[in-house]
């Protein structure tokens, strides 16, 4: 099965110039993000000239109606959610304002389900979710001109884009083309009950407004020592896995320091979405983003302040 998957995405590759040979290719057979008995166009697939280009090459783009349940292509934590954003627009500077679920699978890899409605998440950080449930609802925010969903995989720890199959009533497993329509095979796992949106860990809706951080300062601390002792009935120690664990004030967070290998980097990250339930992780990086420097792990209570770390368009 998995050799004829790669010699088909090999002849995939060879039609087009604009299509790379990718060496990481994404065995794994995913389910469509929607819920079966729908039938869903692409609108733009691998390559596609709009903003499928270079290091978003392998991005895909379902034409969504706003409002349609969105459903998880495959079983992982949820990684990163943002949905407190409106607006939308053709220029690029949109980029960073598209609501967004991230879903971290068992295998280090990351799928992205971006463009939602505002307030449009069911699920919220560190849940699990199942394939084929429903996570939350496509909208038309940040980089976009209608609404669909965007989809895409990426490994978690150097963010690269990896080509994807699904499973299709249409024409089985396959990487699904440009303009073709899809639907999604029913099975054991399917969801199609409706959940409400879901905003347990509800932020202040003015992210402008200046917090007194000396009112949770204290929290903080308490909580650094609760992570420095839970991380080393894990395994970890100071000084020889990670060199520091600071106090995030301004996001109520912390970041995990000096941490030796992306490996350890990415099981710290798991084990602070299981410790912080609703609280967003952030990208596995080190501090200069090469890998010559020590690693970082992140988690933090309020909105996105950073979104120049996730690729959302």
């Amino acid at each position: 099965m998995i050799r004829s998957l790669v010699k088909l995405f090999r002849r995939w590759a060879a039609g087009g110039k604009d299509r790379p040979v990718d060496k990481h290719v994404d065995h794994f057979v995913y389910e469509l993000p929607f819920q079966s008995g729908q039938r869903i166009r692409i609108m733009q697939g691998y390559g596609g000239a709009y903003s499928h280009t270079g290091e978003s090459h392998f991005s895909i783009d379902f034409g969504m109606p706003e409002n349609t349940p969105v459903c998880a292509a495959r079983a992982g934590v949820v990684y990163h959610v943002i949905d407190h954003f409106t607006d939308s627009g053709t220029h690029p500077s949109f980029k960073p304002k598209a609501n967004a679920i991230y879903v971290l699978h068992s295998d280090d890899t990351i799928a992205a389900y971006v463009h939602l409605v505002y307030r449009g998440a069911c699920v919220r950080a560190g849940d699990f979710v199942r394939a084929g449930e429903h996570i939350g609802f496509s909208g038309n925010t940040g980089w976009s001109d209608s609404p669909h969903l965007h989809f895409h995989v990426a490994d978690a720890i150097h963010h690269r884009r990896i080509p994807t199959w699904f499973n299709t009533i249409e024409k089985g497993v396959t990487m699904v083309d440009f303009n073709s329509v899809y639907s999604r095979l029913t099975s054991g796992r399917d969801d199609k009950s409706q959940k409400k949106r879901t905003h347990a860990a509800i932020r202040p809706e003015n992210v402008s407004q200046e917090r007194d951080s000396t009112s949770y300062f204290p929290e903080l601390l308490n909580l650094r020592e609760n992570v420095a002792s839970e991380l080393s009935l894990a395994g970890y120690d100071i000084l020889s896995d990670y060199s520091s664990i600071d106090v995030m004030h301004d996001v109520h967070g912390f970041e995990v320091c000096g941490i030796v290998d992306s490996d350890i980097a990415l099981h710290i990250t798991r084990l602070l979405l299981s410790r912080f339930p609703g609280w967003n992780a952030g990208w596995i990086h080190p501090p200069d983003r090469t890998e010559t420097q020590e690693w970082v792990a992140r988690i933090q209570r309020d909105y996105d302040l950073v979104p120049e770390y996730w690729e959302t368009d």
